[in-house]
């Protein structure tokens, strides 16, 4: 899934060059963030992003210039990648000029908001820069002009703010992010299976010779403590891809720890419900 960068967002200008480039690089942070944990496959920039002004009388393109280093490479390697959003656009009907945003009380009376807009044709997210406490909103506001009418109609779209995830934009990708799962190339009698010597070992064991004929099942991991309070099959997933697997069926409540295919959260949820769906009772 695309995700677009909220160009309005540059305002309220920051109050240095470098204030700037920390916001830039904390943008940074959290798109690694998010296309690890999420699956974001892209961070879509405006097709005249150089142009943009980015403090006052000074465009991005020259704020650049004046950067050396690592920093500079961090940030131009952010902004630089195709495709932009006029290639989103290309041969779209849509004028992505009609979307508008207006905030008085940061000083913008109302200006083409062409990441706002994308968000809203591809039914997306942005993500804001920190430059105000209005960017941290889960949904912004803005308008759909008719310039021959000059009429506004209102909608909305999600946003992300650079700050920790809200439980609420998370709740949104986990709805919205596309899933994509990949499986290992181990055969079962390759998929290592490490039990504790515990009561129920054996029962285990044939449970997990089954499980690991799984595509999606890398390894068994260790045993779980007795769960016998747990009537669910899956009791926990991890974002690296672990799920802890539980025989409710049993008294006393018996389970493992298995290493999955996951490579994100999301990822791990939609293996474990395809476990849960093959192997439950």
């Amino acid at each position: 899934m695309n995700i677009a960068f909220n160009e309005i967002s540059i305002r309220p200008f920051a109050e240095s060059p470098h204030t700037l480039k920390v916001h830039f690089i904390n943008l940074g942070k959290t798109v690694k963030a998010l296309k690890t944990n999420y699956n974001i496959s892209h961070l879509i920039f405006p097709s005249n992003l150089a142009e943009i002004e980015v403090l006052p009388e000074l465009s991005i393109h020259q704020w650049l210039e004046d950067l050396n280093g690592l920093e500079k490479q961090q940030i131009m390697s952010l902004i630089s990648k195709k495709p932009f959003s006029n290639d989103f656009l290309d041969g779209s009907e849509v004028d992505i000029d009609s979307y508008v945003f207006s905030n008085i009380e940061l000083g913008i009376d109302e200006d083409i908001c062409t990441g706002l807009g994308l968000a809203h044709l591809y039914q997306t997210s942005t993500i804001s820069l920190n430059t105000d406490i209005f960017w941290k909103n889960d949904r912004i506001l803005l308008n759909i002009l008719d310039y021959t009418t000059e009429e506004r109609t209102s909608v909305s779209v999600s946003n992300c703010c650079l700050e920790e995830l809200t439980e609420d934009f998370r709740t949104w990708l986990v709805e919205n992010a596309e899933v994509v799962l990949v499986t290992t190339d181990l055969e079962p009698s390759d998929k290592l299976i490490h039990l504790r010597d515990d009561h129920g070992k054996d029962i285990l064991d044939t449970f997990a010779k089954k499980l690991r004929n799984s595509n999606y099942v890398v390894s068994i991991i260790n045993s779980l403590p007795f769960n016998s309070n747990t009537s669910r099959f899956i009791r926990k997933c991890y974002s690296d891809g672990k799920v802890e697997i539980v025989l409710h069926w049993e008294d006393q409540g018996i389970g493992m720890i298995v290493q999955t295919t996951g490579r994100t959260y999301h990822e791990t949820i939609a293996i474990a419900e395809l476990l849960k769906d093959k192997y439950d009772r």
